[in-house]
């Protein structure tokens, strides 16, 4: 009976981890979207830059990922570097820190830029979820000044779908 247990249970794992796969792996297409596939296969195809310890960090993401946003995130940025908005740099970066970063970290920089229109703050008192900003490694307080760096921005530009990338990103 034990045994018979255990592999009822292991069944319900496989079948869970599946349908996580499957739904992270829609995100992540979804955040692709419709770009010009041959400037996105070109800039990804070998001498890219994009080595296979980033394309494991990818893959990683959309299998181990709870929720789909961080691989929709990983999508979108594909794009900035298919477009030139990004460096291969910078996009192996953001999915590292993507990859390791908390949900919540990733909704507050979103909120952030719903607020608020700049980079920068000036003020003393503590930002709601500064914490979490801080946390994503791309934000910083000095005194009386609160910064999102330009990594920082451009996770949030190129990234996601918030209100900041609706009023800035024009082009």
């Amino acid at each position: 009976p034990i045994v018979a247990e255990a592999v009822k249970i292991l069944a319900i794992k496989d079948v869970y981890q599946k349908n996580k796969i499957k739904r992270n792996y829609e995100a992540f297409i979804d955040g692709v979207g419709q770009p010009d596939s041959e400037k996105l296969y070109e800039k990804l195809s070998n001498g890219s830059g994009i080595d296979e310890e980033c394309a494991e960090v990818i893959f990683d993401t959309i299998v181990t990922s709870i929720k789909p946003l961080k691989a929709k995130i990983l999508g979108q940025l594909i794009v900035g570097l298919a477009n030139g908005k990004l460096n291969v740099s910078e996009y192996k970066t953001l999915a590292y820190i993507i990859h390791s970063c908390s949900i919540p970290a990733l909704l507050a920089l979103e909120k952030y830029y719903q607020n608020n229109n700049s980079s920068v703050k000036n003020m003393s008192a503590r930002l709601e979820n500064e914490g979490l900003l801080i946390s994503l490694g791309v934000a910083t307080r000095q005194v009386n000044k609160f910064r999102i760096d330009e990594l920082g921005e451009k996770l949030a530009k190129y990234g996601m779908k918030s209100e900041y990338n609706k009023k800035i990103n024009k082009d």
